[in-house]
């Protein structure tokens, strides 16, 4: 008689709630995707902006030497999504602990894959942030300490209409969606 056995392991999770989430995989994002990243503007742009639901999308950007952009990795926020979470009860969710680490399986494989081009590309990285609807733009610049960026150009000269264009939603917050767009 054959006998089988099968073998489980336990993921450690940790129970957050949705906006120390939110913060902690755009922080993993741009440490993974840019070249360099200070922890006084990770904590002044990136905690604040989000905890105070000032910026809704994030852009690390890939340029070449004449500064013309190959590769996007961009993260959305979507705040009535995340909204609507709050609304119904849906503060606290439970993640594998390593998500706090390397990031949600979504922003991991997306910054991995962004990281992978640039660096084949021989690209430096940027990053720029879009303001959220409704927000006072100069008092939030002002709050945050930031001035308007130049708009990135496309090598191609369009605006994201042709390349390689994938996005998903994060599993666990899906008021979260990354996408990766090359050219």
């Amino acid at each position: 008689m054959a006998t089988y056995t099968r073998t489980t392991t336990a993921t450690a999770t940790t129970t957050s709630t949705r906006i120390i989430f939110l913060k902690a995989q755009v922080r993993i994002a741009l440490r993974q995707s840019l070249n360099s990243i200070d922890e006084e503007t990770l904590v002044r742009v990136v905690d604040q902006g989000i905890e105070k639901r000032y910026v809704k999308r994030f852009d690390i950007y890939g340029v070449n030497n004449v500064k013309l952009c190959r590769a996007q990795l961009r993260i959305d926020i979507d705040w009535n999504r995340h909204s609507i979470h709050l609304r119904e009860g849906r503060d606290a969710i439970t993640v594998p602990d390593k998500w706090f680490k390397t990031g949600a399986i979504e922003i991991d494989e997306m910054t991995k894959a962004f990281r992978e081009f640039v660096t084949a590309e021989r690209l430096e990285t940027i990053w720029h942030f879009i303001w959220a609807d409704g927000v006072n733009d100069k008092q939030a610049s002002r709050e945050l300490g930031v001035t308007d960026a130049e708009p990135v150009k496309w090598r191609s000269g369009q605006n994201r209409t042709r390349g390689q264009q994938m996005s998903t939603k994060v599993s666990l917050a899906d008021e979260m969606t990354v996408g990766l767009y090359v050219e």
